[in-house]
Formats: C-alpha cells, structure tokens, sequence
C-alpha cells in the first residue's frame, strides 16, 4: 500500500471511531480496512463507513458484514443517495443508513423516489412502429426505447417543435450519427438496417463485438421475459429501475416482477459477481412488494458473496442458474 493510501487509510479508520464514539460508545469490536472503506465488526453488528465511490453501497456494506456473520448492518456515507434507504428497507432486518457529518451520525429515514414522467399519448403512438420492426419496447422514467436483446436500437424523443420522433441507432450517440448522415432514408428503412445489424452479432456463438458485449444483463431479461415459464412463472413484465439508467455501457441489475396463480414475484438479473444484484432486489420489493425473490445469474457467476447477501432479503429467495444467452452454453 502507498504512504498516500496508508494515510487515507488511518483517517478513514480514525474517523470511524469518532464516529462510533459518539453514536454508539459501546461499540468496541476490531476495525479493519477493505477497499471501499472501514468496517467494524462487533458481535452481530457489523458498522461500515464507506470512503470510495461504488456504485453500490449496500453492496459492499453487504459484501463485508455477511462475511462476519452480522445480522444488524450499519451503513454510514458521506452523501447517501435517496435510492440506499430504498434499499435498505428491503432487508430484514433492515439496514440503518446514517449520513456522516463532521464526528455525528444523522440518520436517513427511506423516501418516497420521485414518479416517473408519464410519456405523451403521441409519443405512445410510436410504440406501433418499434414493434413492427420487431423491437421490444421498453419504457423506464418516461423515456421510450425500442430494444432487440436489450440493446437499445432507437429512442423516441420530443423534437424542438414538440412532436415525438423516433430516433435510430444504438445509443444517444449512434442516434445522433445516424441523424446527420441518412436524412434521406425513412426511419422504418434506418430501423431495419440497424435492427439486422445488432441481431447479426447479438446471438449465440457470433465473433466478439461491441454490439454483443454491452447491456448483458438485459440481453439476459430479455430471454427471461420470452420464457416466463423457465422460471415457473406464468407471466413476467419488466420493471423500470429505481433510478435514471445511464448510458448502454453502464451496466446495472435489471428487474421484472413475475407472478405464478396469486404469488408476486421479483426478479432481478445480472451477469458477473454483480454486489449491486441483492440491493437492487431490495430495493424493487421495498418499493412494489412481492412475495419471492428470484436472483438470476449465470451460472459461472454465483458465487458464495452472492448467496451471502441473499439472506439478508426480507423474503424467501432463490439464486438460479441460466445458460449464457451470447455464449449459447
């Protein structure tokens, strides 16, 4: 470790006492650094403070106390995000989510995550044409996408004058490119062209390419959402992300909620050792309810960190094991 690290190391470290000096003075367990901050571990009480940027807190939060046998979990940060109290409520016990402040905690209480925008019904109307060109059309936070295998292939958008039109191309800057250079074709020829293109790479056993290495974890929803009863289900519908998704690159959890006779079922996908698959799951049956939780992976991908974090949900869940849809095994 460098002599800078060190240093950040035993201040995050300092820190944390402090922090638990006045919050919770009986806490006396061993104090250990880990690569996203500082736990420490105190019977059944697991304290973490978390210094680095991640994607999912909870997940390394998790990831650390479940490896210590904790069952009550407290997650401390600089700047929580509204989305990690969300989360947390979907455990059980659930998780404290406290906000640093100086040597105090302030705890942050779960809240209502803003309501998606709801689409113009002439935006709606464009559905029709995705579809026609055989796109799953996918809406999420008030944006339309027209996907094949997850992968977005085109976006409606709201034009200067205030008319929906449908733009082609994978992602906002294909979109773009695809905007200036074939003004001349329709957008029904443009679709096609693109939707031939990414259906010639995105399937199993095609060369490596960057239209078959992105969205993953979508690609694998999609197969999901074609095949309810691969998972015992007798339907299944995508579910929107808490939050904004960003760019195609970004790669994040993905959800669906699944239902079997009166049963609700959540069910999240993602490929890798993914920390954020069992926050993202508690964070959807936090916000929708359900009575299950499905966590899918690969099966290359489980991974006992995984399973770990599981029996924190605060329902019955299972992790399964699915074929890779690009690897065709």
């Amino acid at each position: 470790m460098a002599i800078d690290d060190q240093r950040l190391a035993g201040l995050a470290r300092t820190k944390l006492l402090a922090l638990l000096r006045g919050a919770f003075p009986d806490a006396n367990g061993t104090v250990e650094n880990f690569n996203a901050g500082v736990g420490c571990h105190d019977g059944g009480r697991a304290f973490v403070y978390l210094t680095a940027s991640s994607t999912s807190p909870l997940g390394a939060a998790l990831a650390w106390g479940s490896a210590r046998g904790a069952r009550e979990l407290h997650v401390i940060v600089d700047d929580p995000q509204p989305a990690l109290a969300v989360q947390a409520m979907g455990l059980d016990p659930a998780a404290r989510i406290w906000r640093a402040v100086g040597t105090e905690l302030l705890a942050v209480a779960a809240a209502s995550l803003p309501p998606a925008p709801v689409l113009p019904q002439d935006a709606l109307a464009m559905a029709e044409t995705l579809a026609g060109a055989g796109c799953d059309v996918v809406v999420e936070h008030g944006v339309m996408v027209g996907e094949i295998l997850g992968l977005e292939v085109a976006r409606v958008v709201i034009d200067w004058t205030g008319t929906p039109a449908i733009r082609v191309g994978v992602g906002l800057y294909d979109q773009e490119a695809h905007e200036l250079m074939n003004a001349s074709t329709t957008v029904e020829q443009r679709l096609a062209a693109v939707v031939d293109e990414v259906r010639s790479f995105r399937r199993a056993g095609a060369q490596p390419h960057p239209l078959n290495r992105v969205a993953r974890e979508r690609w694998l929803r999609s197969v999901l959402l074609s095949e309810p009863g691969a998972l015992g289900l007798a339907s299944i519908e995508p579910v929107a992300p808490l939050t904004p998704r960003g760019g195609i690159r970004e790669s994040h959890p993905v959800a669906a909620m699944g239902r079997v006779g009166e049963e609700r079922v959540v069910v999240v996908a993602s490929c890798g050792i993914d920390l954020d698959l069992v926050p993202v799951a508690a964070g959807h049956l936090a916000r929708a309810g359900g009575d299950r939780v499905v966590l899918v992976l690969p099966e290359r991908d489980h991974h006992d960190v995984i399973r770990r974090q599981a029996g924190y949900l605060a329902v019955p869940n299972e992790l399964v094991a699915v074929p890779d849809p690009w690897d065709g095994g």
